[in-house]
């Protein structure tokens, strides 16, 4: 998968998975991809996303981010985890708006299944509990070049921890099985 994305051996790659509508932060995960380029420099970021790659390109000029140094593909939703797999660490930011507060991402649970770690924003649903009971991945709640220089410095305990652990994670709080289980206990409490 690497080598048809045109990824060379070796490089680092940051990914994103979705949709960079409304209420994504674009903006703030290029400026840590920008960071990132400061101490891995063969690092790729991966957009798997159906949006228009323009807005990409755009981000990144105004980033001062060399554009072949984004790529942005499209993919079915049963080429989603092939393409995923490809990826270091998976980023998303997320406004952190009063109506996010009952938000809980999928692409989070998609992700840590395939146990990819993440670098992601509290103050978002139920991100930063989940991360904190097990998951692997690294929070942020400013995204100034410092805080970004920091997240990217706790990067190498995230990526020599075992993939297993957001696997467990994520079979413990995104489980369909478990899910189905909670919702019919709340229906025959009703």
């Amino acid at each position: 998968m690497r080598r048809s994305l045109g990824i060379q051996p070796g490089a680092f790659v940051l990914s994103y998975l979705g949709s960079l509508g409304t209420w994504y932060m674009l903006p703030e995960m290029m400026r840590f991809f920008k960071v990132l380029l400061q101490t891995k420099p063969e690092a790729i970021f991966l957009f798997i996303t159906a949006d228009e790659p323009a807005m990409v390109r755009n981000e990144a000029l105004q980033h001062g981010v060399p554009e072949h140094r984004c790529i942005v593909r499209k993919a079915a939703r049963n080429e989603v985890p092939v393409m995923a797999s490809v990826s270091d660490v998976s980023i998303f930011f997320i406004k952190p708006l009063f109506s996010k507060k009952a938000s809980s991402p999928t692409k989070m649970g998609e992700l840590m299944s395939l146990g990819i770690p993440l670098i992601c924003n509290d103050n978002v649903g139920d991100v930063e509990a989940i991360l904190r009971d097990g998951g692997n991945g690294v929070l942020m709640s400013q995204f100034d070049d410092a805080a970004c220089t920091k997240a990217i410095a706790a990067l190498d305990a995230v990526l020599q921890a075992d993939p297993q652990l957001n696997m467990k994670c994520a079979l413990k709080h995104y489980s369909l099985q478990d899910g189905v289980k909670r919702y019919l206990g709340v229906y025959e409490q009703l």
